[in-house]
């Protein structure tokens, strides 16, 4: 773009539209303005921004007291993690009979 010598110039970005399971970061233009101050010179506004996807966790806990129920075999937990038709993960999780125990899956993608 054509400028004349002595014209100080500013960018603004306009936010992007919404993508459903992201989350847009500030607009940022490093400089905020540039002046023009040479005939022929060329002159730089970087404007950034970046997207991150937009995560949750997913946490099971079994509890189970196998001192009052005399069992003492393994239980299987199936899990799916579903967006829309598509799955995410799935996966068995198998656990002795044990007092307590837990899953921790961080980075789900949150719905």
């Amino acid at each position: 773009m054509m400028s004349q010598p002595g014209n100080v110039c500013t960018v603004t970005e306009v936010a992007p539209t919404p993508i459903p399971g992201y989350t847009w970061g500030t607009i940022t233009c490093t400089p905020v303005s540039v002046t023009i101050d040479t005939k022929g010179g060329t002159f730089e506004i970087t404007v950034e921004n970046s997207i991150t996807r937009d995560l949750g966790n997913l946490k099971i806990i079994k509890s189970f007291d196998p001192l009052t129920s005399g069992f003492t075999g393994t239980f299987a937990i199936h899990y799916d993690c579903v967006t829309g038709l598509r799955t995410m993960e799935q996966s068995t999780w198998q656990r002795e009979g044990t007092r307590r125990s837990a899953l921790f899956r961080p980075g789900r993608a949150a719905r």
